[in-house]
């Protein structure tokens, strides 16, 4: 396979029984053209980031395409946005997810499972087990994409077990489309003023049933759950006072 090569639609039936990549067929201009403008479309609506992703699915083959909005650990669950097809739905607040080996990537650096772990290790681990199986995950091809503020947003591309390993073509066109989302995502922050992508979890801190108030670097209050709003509501302890978060008591 050609590494210039890319897809101009959905997969296609191999003779073997696999879904060919699309990422596999050449792409034309007006295709890419879409995508890249759905891309775009997310950074000035973060409710299309699903959309986006969708568009990227069929294009690497891939049962499931996510954006790590915020990398969970033993005591945040973290926000991922998936695009799942008619695939089940990815639980996304499984604490399994916390010991994903593909964490701390180097910044804009492609990977996949071959590069961190022999697939003998691999089936071994507690992450794939306890949530990449159930899940139909296998194989992955990931990056960390580094945004303007710092900040690291994961894209993670997946495929099951009994579809090909991803390829060189597939590399290539994520590293063509790699700058747009980059660029889109330090777009969005411009617009909003160095601020995370809040709106993508703001749906999810919803059904929490604690309390989330979330502060930016500054401690100013980004946004607040209806379980924090509750608490703050009910002025017994905590307020707002000038965007920031202060104790009402001198002791708390």
């Amino acid at each position: 396979m050609s590494g210039t090569q890319c897809s101009s639609g959905p997969t296609h039936e191999a003779a073997a029984g696999f879904a060919v990549p699309a990422a596999a067929l050449p792409m034309s201009l007006e295709r890419f053209g879409q995508i890249v403008g759905a891309i775009y479309e997310a950074a000035l609506d973060p409710a299309q980031w699903v959309r986006s992703l969708e568009e990227l699915r069929p294009e690497f083959g891939a049962d499931y395409v996510s954006l790590i909005v915020r990398a969970g650990s033993p005591d945040d669950l973290g926000v991922v946005v998936s695009a799942a097809g008619g695939n089940r739905v990815l639980d996304a607040w499984d604490p399994a997810i916390a010991l994903s080996p593909f964490r701390g990537l180097p910044v804009d650096k492609l990977v996949t499972l071959a590069d961190l772990l022999s697939e003998p290790v691999w089936r071994e681990t507690q992450y794939y087990r306890d949530w990449c199986e159930p899940h139909g995950v296998y194989h992955v091809l990931a990056v960390d994409i580094g945004t303007s503020n710092g900040g690291v947003y994961g894209l993670r591309l997946t495929r099951p077990q009994s579809a090909p390993a991803f390829a060189e073509s597939d590399f290539e066109l994520l590293r063509r489309l790699l700058p747009h989302l980059k660029r889109a995502l330090n777009m969005h922050l411009k617009l909003n003023h160095g601020q995370q992508v809040n709106t993508l979890y703001g749906r999810a801190m919803a059904h929490l049933m604690v309390g989330v108030i979330v502060l930016d670097e500054h401690g100013s209050v980004i946004e607040c759950n209806p379980m924090a709003r509750a608490i703050l509501d009910a002025a017994d302890g905590l307020k707002i006072s000038g965007g920031q978060l202060e104790a009402t008591y001198a002791l708390d």
